[in-house]
């Protein structure tokens, strides 16, 4: 989730899409990168999207997932 509630609390965009490259290409991990409607995906065109989901929807792929990187 690299998308934060203030610029303040983000980490920058470029070392997000470096981490899920990284995650995807190195280490064969999924990515899956996951925000609200209106965030800009544009950065992650390439990996698996989940924009503006139900939050069930969420926290089943959360419960499934391996590791968590995220803002806030």
């Amino acid at each position: 989730h690299p998308f934060a509630s203030a610029p303040d609390k983000a980490w920058p965009v470029d070392r997000f899409v470096a981490l899920c490259r990284w995650l995807r290409d190195d280490k064969r991990l999924p990515v899956t990168v996951i925000g609200a409607e209106t965030d800009d995906f544009k950065p992650f065109d390439g990996f698996d999207l989940l924009r503006g989901a139900e939050l069930e929807q969420v926290k089943r792929l959360l419960q499934s997932s391996t590791l968590f990187a995220g803002n806030d």
